[in-house]
């Protein structure tokens, strides 16, 4: 096997999060399928798959237990460098926590907005009915109570997404999933 071939075997391996997994499993001890499969949580299918494209770093015992080749042993300790390198200088939280910022800014907008707009329609439409159906009768000071109300609340609303934005996004999630249906 030339050093490209390897190269290309080993970088194939730990770009897929399943593949390391199982690298990682594999490390310590020969394992039986069924710890395999238990330790992933994958389905027999995407184990059998994923056991297939490691077949150059890993193999079959006699006894039936999955161990590391040599090439797999390499992959296995280029994983722990990476693991050791990124737990040193580099600093990830702010990476982390820009990309959640940026997440939790743009869904508390959005719930924020879906809840002005809805409460907006409500004085509006009273006053539509107001003035295109007088005989409603439909006194003038409730429409100002309603302005009034709707008013407060979206001022309110406006702090909450300014001081507590994580309450507004888990609405935001909430109704995300409810309409997903899941």
């Amino acid at each position: 096997m030339t050093l490209e071939k390897a190269r290309d075997i080993i970088i194939q391996a730990v770009n897929h999060s399943e593949r390391r997994q199982i690298i990682t499993i594999l490390k310590h001890q020969p394992t039986r399928y069924t710890a395999i499969l238990g330790e992933t949580g994958l389905t027999t299918a995407k184990l059998n798959y994923q056991l297939n494209e490691l077949h150059l770093l890993i193999e079959k015992t006699p006894d039936g237990e999955y161990i590391l080749t040599e090439l797999g042993k390499r992959a296995s300790n280029i994983l722990d460098n990476i693991n050791q390198n990124l737990e040193g200088d580099i600093e990830l939280s702010p990476i982390v926590e820009d990309t959640s910022r940026e997440k939790l800014r743009k869904n508390v907008n959005r719930i924020f907005a879906g809840v002005m707009i809805a409460y907006s329609l409500v004085p509006l439409s009273l006053t539509y009915v107001y003035f295109a159906y007088p005989e409603v009768n439909l006194p003038p000071w409730f429409i100002a109570l309603t302005y009034v109300l709707i008013g407060a609340f979206l001022v309110g609303m406006n702090f909450m997404r300014k001081a507590f934005p994580h309450i507004l996004n888990r609405l935001y999630e909430l109704i995300a999933h409810l309409f997903k249906g899941r």
